[in-house]
């Protein structure tokens, strides 16, 4: 017997579904050994389980907010003997690696549905081991049959189906050689003539040494190598490649291997097509009209390889950019030897980010307005590897390998909304035959502009505009989907389709 209130040990089960684990109430099941995947040093009495396969116990602090979630399918424990509990701790290895937050982050799990758990990064300090995990206090009669104790099972929290299942764009990197020039650009000006942001160390270039395709993936490859172009000399090379499709709203998933080695700096993200940066493949089209960060940033996926299985999401809007507050991360495993699916939601009123299927962030400001929601524009994707300069001396090569870019949004017969309103617009018929009516619901925007796209980005109508309430004409159009931006001065306020019968 075990004293109620004393930590008790579960076994873990295969699991039932993707990122679904069962917790049991058991004795004796573990040896005190840093072989078992389960069992964290450190941690007297208390035996410590992964969430899930994507969060690793263990790991340094560095300086990030910390996030705990799931959601329980069911829980069929004899609540009078057990209490099943999730918690973050910060042990402390100066100090017995005791727990620094004195277990404040310990929480009963619910009885079914959603659980988090969330600790600030300013309430810590550098040096702690940060783990996550469950533990069942109570009474244990060690039965022959554990079944009759029950059990906890428990998910990680997933994403909510998506609206966005139509493909409108995807690189499968079929075709052994050099990438596709009709999807992707090379980015290799220096954008200030010297060097790249951040102080980073890399030339990018359009070499195959760089990237290519092989086997079906794409390779980005960092390497150590002596280089001169643009009358700089640089010690590494890259690749930083931009996407000749741009959109707003909609679904991406990457599948991805990220490179190893301290000072390595993999990205999977986006910027607005309009960004004004030198040799970017958009402004090179004549799209470059805002500074960053107004034009937005959505970081789909950031990696530092001093920091080897965390991954980070982030956004940078004019209301927070650079070291943004806008952000979450986890620990995930393996990911540089694993491939792993990076993916990213974007409706018109919130980002998701997940790994694998397993949400992780989401970004839903409350008050949306161009400071904290740049994102009615439409956006681009990169891919890179950027090289810090506190890159192992002894690195060498390291690439990004991806099995696949895929972007999805809503099938036309959804996308497609009759009479679309929303807080401030009011766009009708839609779908329309010769001409539709925007009116403003509510005065707060000034509008001065709206352009008409066609389905490829190509402007086809625009004007200027002084009145709550205008007409757009397409009685000469041919029937089809477009998009209406409405626009201030020259930002884009939003963008609605509309279809042409």
């Amino acid at each position: 017997m075990v004293a109620v209130g004393e930590f008790l040990t579960y076994r873990p089960q295969l699991p039932l579904l993707l990122n679904t684990i069962e917790l049991q109430p058991n004795f004796n099941t573990y040896a005190d050994n840093p072989g078992d995947p389960y069992w964290q040093n450190g941690a007297t009495g208390a035996k410590i389980l992964d969430a899930s396969t994507y969060v690793e116990p263990g790991a340094s602090f560095n300086g990030v907010d910390l996030t705990f979630s799931g959601s329980v399918v069911s829980n069929t424990i004899d609540l009078n003997l057990y209490s099943a509990k999730y918690f973050i701790k910060a042990l402390d290895p100066n100090n017995g690696y005791s727990d620094a937050l004195g277990g404040s982050a310990m929480y009963d799990l619910p009885a079914t549905g959603n659980f988090t758990a969330f600790v600030p990064a300013a309430s810590l300090s550098t040096g702690l081991v940060i783990q996550y995990g469950f533990v069942i206090y109570g009474i244990n009669a060690n039965p022959a049959d554990m079944t009759t104790l029950g059990s906890v099972i428990v998910t990680g929290a997933t994403s909510n189906p998506s609206n966005f299942t139509e493909l409108v764009w995807s690189d499968e990197f079929n075709v052994d050689g050099a990438v596709d020039p009709t999807k992707w650009y090379h980015q290799t000006i220096l954008p200030n003539g010297v060097g790249w942001f951040n102080g980073e160390l890399q030339h990018y270039t359009d070499r195959t040494d760089n990237s290519y395709v092989d086997n079906g993936s794409l390779y980005i490859v960092a390497k150590k190598e002596n280089f001169t172009d643009q009358g700089q000399t640089k010690q590494y090379t890259s690749a930083r490649l931009n996407s000749k499709f741009a959109f707003t709203n909609g679904r991406i998933e990457v599948r991805a291997k990220l490179p190893m080695g301290i000072g390595t700096w993999p990205a999977i993200w986006m910027l607005g097509k309009n960004i004004n940066e030198n040799g970017a493949y958009w402004q090179t089209q004549g799209f470059g009209t805002t500074n960053w960060p107004d034009c937005g940033e959505i970081d789909i996926m950031e990696h530092w390889g001093s920091n080897q299985n965390y991954v980070q999401s982030a956004l940078h809007t004019p209301s927070s950019f650079g070291a943004t507050v806008n952000h979450g991360g986890l620990l995930a495993s393996n990911v540089s030897s694993t491939f792993h699916e990076y993916s990213m939601e974007w409706s018109e009123d919130e980002i998701v980010f997940s790994l694998d299927g397993v949400v992780y962030y989401t970004y839903s400001p409350p008050n949306q307005n161009m400071s904290t929601w740049p994102f009615v524009a439409e956006q681009f994707l990169l891919l890179n590897i950027a090289i810090e300069p506190s890159i192992d001396p002894n690195f060498s090569s390291s690439p990004m390998v991806i099995d696949y870019v895929r972007v999805y949004q809503e099938p036309t017969s959804t996308l497609i909304k009759d009479n679309y309103e929303n807080n401030n617009f009011h766009v009708f018929p839609n779908p329309a035959l010769d001409e539709i009516t925007v009116t403003q619901i509510s005065g707060e925007i000034i509008l001065t502009k709206f352009l008409l796209l066609d389905i490829s980005g190509k402007k086809v109508k625009s004007a200027l505009i002084n009145s709550d309430n205008f007409n757009v004409n397409l009685s000469e159009l041919p029937n089809g989907i477009y998009h209406l931006q409405l626009k201030t001065d020259n930002q884009t306020i939003k963008s609605f389709p509309v279809l042409k019968q």
